[in-house]
């Protein structure tokens, strides 16, 4: 939650400078509208204070939306028209800024809804002001096209649309509770009251359904379906259509704290010391699901939480060429001085990138170290970076997957995320099938098929 209103506060830093300017030109029209009140009605009248306030907000909040939409957006124009599209990435991925964004597309029209049957009598029809509402909506989605500052996205036409009906509903059930003399007006207001309360409860069961399923949520799964329709195929593999068993494995995840034991550990094996430390070269950042530590001169590391591995990298050899021609001890001993040990079973090989060490963990599943080495003026051998995945996993449990013939039904019906490219190909070979590990958004390695078509790596979950 902490992270949620920082990000929203970040947003808003200029839209509220933004918002002030705006609410200062209302607030100048309001008071000459005063001034033309009191004359005419020589104080006979109350002025209408509390609609002048909220037309002040209605002016601040119209102007924050506008500068969030039109002019903080990065330039470049994209369209999408699948409807949810935002909301099943954010559902596969399950990490802090995808949800983020809907979420704020959907706070973002709240007070707008609720601002304007305060304003104005005649927003207190409720199909006027929800016709404002996506009116608005749909006239930023298109100036965002037009001007190429954003996206065209039927999501974000929905995402604010549902926010401002939230908050016209919200504001109606509170000024009808509050009329006088109004029969029934209790049960008007639980009725205009039903509608945010069925959306929040809706937006909040997704978390609920989230949270109580035993395993997480795979990257890789379709946030909308290709329309294959126009592709011919062409299997070259045999596809089975038993329903195999193999087995699910928690990874080693790390919390905040873990990882920047590990990073320090590996960075001061590398030569950073406390003075280094306190002199302020050391950098700490935190993303959705990794953490990136850094000291001046020294190296980095970009540790991902969900199963612990790493990629360590050595400023002193940033750029160097890579050494060739190195043997298993000699590579062993050079991990060995920044403190990794690889285990004695895995595989060696020396290939385009570096030093490869594979350690197989049966059914389709391998973890692999990368180490390049560089070499110094006296022509002494260091390590120059590590790309390690071999960390521990931890055996969960067995589960039955579809068949492989199920799992290229689903790419035929365009039920897979992969290149759209795919769906204009004419004619697509399947040259493999296999069974593959995914990490999923919980830090399980799930399995999963894995297809080769047409040259693309295309996975669909067992």
């Amino acid at each position: 939650m902490n992270d949620f209103l920082k990000y929203i506060l970040d947003h808003l830093g200029g839209a509220l400078t933004f918002a002030a300017v705006a609410a200062l030109a209302a607030l100048a029209a309001v008071a000459v509208f005063a001034v033309i009140f009191r004359v005419k009605y020589h104080g006979e009248r109350k002025f209408p204070l509390g609609r002048a306030v909220a037309v002040l907000a209605l002016a601040g909040c119209t102007a924050s939306i506008l500068y969030l939409t039109l002019l903080r957006t990065e330039e470049g124009a994209a369209v999408n028209l699948h409807l949810f599209r935002a909301w099943r990435e954010a559902w596969n991925t399950f990490e802090f800024k995808p949800w983020a964004n809907v979420l704020l597309n959907v706070l973002m029209f709240v007070p707008f809804g609720a601002l304007l049957p305060l304003s104005f009598k005649v927003f207190r029809r409720t199909y006027v002001s929800f016709a404002v509402v996506l009116a608005m909506t749909s006239l930023i989605e298109t100036a965002q096209l037009v001007l190429k500052r954003g996206t065209f996205d039927v999501d974000d036409i929905f995402c604010n649309a549902l926010g401002g009906a939230v908050g016209l509903m919200s504001a109606m059930a509170i000024l009808t509770a509050l009329e006088k003399g109004a029969a029934h007006r209790a049960r008007r207001a639980l009725l205009y009251a039903e509608f945010p309360i069925a959306a929040t409860l809706a937006i909040c069961s997704i978390f609920i359904v989230y949270y109580a399923q035993p395993y997480g949520n795979l990257a890789s799964a379709p946030a909308y379906r290709l329309d294959m329709s126009g592709v011919e195929w062409d299997i070259e593999c045999p596809l089975s259509d038993e329903r195999v068993t193999a087995p699910v494995y928690r990874a080693q995840s790390l919390d905040k704290k873990g990882c920047e034991t590990l990073a320090r550990e590996l960075l001061s094996r590398l030569g950073m010391t406390d003075e280094l430390e306190a002199s302020g070269a050391y950098y700490v950042d935190y993303y959705d699901n990794a953490a990136y530590f850094s000291c001046q001169t020294v190296g980095s590391v970009m540790v991902e939480m969900k199963d612990g591995s790493y990629t360590l990298s050595s400023y002193g050899f940033w750029g160097s060429g890579n050494v060739s021609g190195l043997d298993r001890d000699e590579v062993e001993a050079l991990l060995s001085e920044v403190g990794i040990d690889v285990p004695t079973d895995a595989d060696f090989e020396e290939n385009d990138d570096g030093y490869l060490f594979t350690l197989e963990r049966g059914c389709g599943m391998s973890c692999t170290l990368l180490c390049r080495v560089a070499a110094d003026d006296d022509g002494a051998y260091h390590i120059k970076s590590v790309d390690n995945t071999m960390t521990d996993r931890e055996h969960v449990a067995d589960e039955k997957l579809i068949s492989q013939s199920e799992a290229m039904e689903r790419i035929k019906r365009g039920s897979f995320c992969g290149s759209a490219r795919l769906a204009d190909a004419g004619t697509l070979t399947v040259s493999s099938c296999e069974l593959g590990y995914e990490l999923d958004s919980k830090g399980f390695y799930r399995p999963v098929w894995v297809f080769d078509v047409g040259g693309d790596r295309v996975t669909v979950e067992g």
